[in-house]
């Protein structure tokens, strides 16, 4: 999924839940629910060279991956702006941060040495994040549908965000 979505469903997440706790919890949880949901994505393959090739290799996808992640943020503020309540944007954005967060641990193994810690953690986590995410072995969706199911998931956080 995109981080944009991660990020929007994240903070809807959210903002919908009245403890603000739970709401955090369940706004990175909202990560797992919708990696389970076929969609399209982009290879992020590069950034497993970032150590050996350098980050000059990896910067289009950086960028790809920056844009991605600024488009999220644009779309909350742009729901801010046009709101005429007041919104608790920290919890939004903390929500979108902790949606997006999973994909975030990912790029850090990418970063960290093989050894120690930190590094059988986020191998831990990143072989739990595979192994919950939609079965991959078939291919990805045509990109009508991976571009639908995302529309969707964003859509109706919209909603919730704004009404």
């Amino acid at each position: 999924m995109l981080l944009a979505s991660h990020i929007i469903v994240g903070a809807a997440v959210a903002a919908s839940t009245p403890n603000i706790f739970l709401g955090l919890l369940l706004a990175f949880l909202s990560h797992f629910i919708l990696d389970r949901i076929p969609h399209s994505e982009y290879s992020v393959e590069p950034l497993k060279q970032i150590k050996t090739r350098g980050i000059k290799y990896c910067m289009p996808i950086l960028q790809r991956v920056a844009l991605d992640f600024g488009a999220g943020y644009l779309v909350l503020f742009i729901v801010v702006a046009i709101s005429k309540e007041n919104i608790p944007f920290a919890a939004w954005a903390l929500g979108g941060f902790l949606g997006a967060l999973p994909d975030g641990m990912s790029f850090l193994l990418f970063l960290k040495q093989k050894n120690g810690l930190v590094s059988k953690f986020l191998n831990s986590f990143s072989a739990l994040h595979q192994k919950i995410h939609f079965d991959k072995k078939m291919g990805l969706p045509p990109l009508r549908i991976g571009l639908s199911t995302q529309a969707i998931a964003v859509l109706l956080a919209l909603y919730f965000l704004i009404f």
